[in-house]
């Protein structure tokens, strides 16, 4: 079983984001781009909306995940082990993308047999391999999709640095009370006669 973690994503890792009934994958690449398997409409925009006229895409890592949470592939010591060269899978998914890889299908043509095929040379996907623990995994992650986006906005409610450190000004204000005066007399050592 292939095991998946939240966090930033490094040069030719396996991306994946929940799209709601399955998962679609990608090829992380600096500055901020990924490369994946996809449909795209007439206007030539990305969107599962055309399985016929299916090609891979180089698209923003923003694009990609459209603000869902992205998880990165853990990969077992043998999967190490047979994985490409990260020149290897460079060049080979900038070399492909562009064109069509026939049309998109859940089952036997999709974005996750791409990657695995350019990381491995190997067409596989666990999601459309195994269905039923694919099912259960999207249940685990609505439920994190959902802590995450309840974390965004506890984190927008917070303060803000500056809000903290510095005080607002009504305040200051109020506080720049007048000090009382004291007289410091330096007290000489001579006693005056």
């Amino acid at each position: 079983m292939i095991r998946w973690i939240s966090k930033k994503p490094r040069y030719g890792d396996h991306i994946r984001v929940s799209r709601g009934y399955y998962y679609h994958h990608g090829i992380y690449f600096f500055p901020w781009r990924v490369i994946h398997f996809s449909a795209y409409n007439v206007d030539g925009e990305e969107g599962e909306t055309s399985a016929q006229r299916a090609c891979i895409i180089k698209t923003t890592f923003k694009d990609f995940h459209r603000g869902d949470r992205v998880e990165v592939r853990v990969l077992s010591d043998e999967e190490k082990k047979s994985k490409r060269k990260w020149w290897q899978v460079a060049r080979i998914a900038k070399g492909e993308v562009g064109k069509r890889r026939g049309t998109y299908n859940i089952i036997k043509n999709n974005c996750e047999h791409f990657v695995n095929e350019v990381l491995f040379g190997v067409r596989y996907s666990e999601q459309s391999a195994h269905p039923i623990r694919h099912v259960l995994q999207l249940g685990d992650q609505r439920r994190l999709n959902k802590e995450h986006e309840e974390e965004k906005q506890r984190q927008k409610k917070k303060r803000k640095w500056w809000q903290i450190i510095l005080p607002k000004r009504e305040k200051v204000a109020e506080d720049k009370t007048p000090a009382p005066k004291t007289k410091n007399k330096k007290k000489s050592g001579k006693k005056s006669t």
